[in-house]
């Protein structure tokens, strides 16, 4: 290993307490460790699992208070984290641009117009705009029938998308 600042060979001078190398330069008499990677950015500073075990429950649901309770930090590490893992997937998701699109597999996407089909009156039986067999409901899914079963693969038009 090279020093940074001298760049001579420093010599090996144990490991930190996570496990890296460490090295000693033996002209300027400074102390570094190998380069390496950290899983969640250079400013995250707590253990891995800490933070997986953060962006799990945020994304079960659980609320900031509630998150920073189980995990044992503060309010505003749980932010910061939220903040750190948004930004993270702004950066992956804007690179996804333009992908040509076949199917599109939706899950339960139905709802109901106004009222459920069995909630009708006997007057409002063949009105199509009104409850499960709405053209105009939030799918998009135009004429076709809106109660999908879950897990069904639509073709990409179907869901008006692009």
């Amino acid at each position: 290993m090279t020093c940074h600042s001298c760049r001579i060979e420093a010599l090996k001078a144990g490991k930190c307490r996570n496990q890296l190398q460490r090295y000693n330069c033996q002209q300027g008499g400074k102390r570094f460790t190998e380069p390496h990677e950290k899983p969640f950015g250079e400013d995250v500073r707590l253990k891995q699992d800490v933070v997986v075990s953060i962006l799990h429950c945020l994304l079960e649901g659980s609320s900031v208070r509630s998150t920073a309770r189980l995990c044992d930090v503060e309010p505003k590490t749980v932010l910061a984290m939220l903040e750190h893992a948004g930004k993270n997937c702004e950066r992956i998701m804007g690179k996804l641009v333009n992908i040509p699109v076949k199917d599109v597999q939706c899950d339960e996407i139905w709802g109901y117009v106004y009222k459920e089909e069995s909630h009708k009156f006997p007057f409002e039986a063949h009105d199509n705009s009104i409850g499960d067999g709405s053209g105009n409901h939030k799918s998009g899914l135009g004429d076709q029938k809106s109660r999908i079963p879950a897990m069904t693969t639509l073709p990409a038009f179907a869901c008006n998308v692009s």
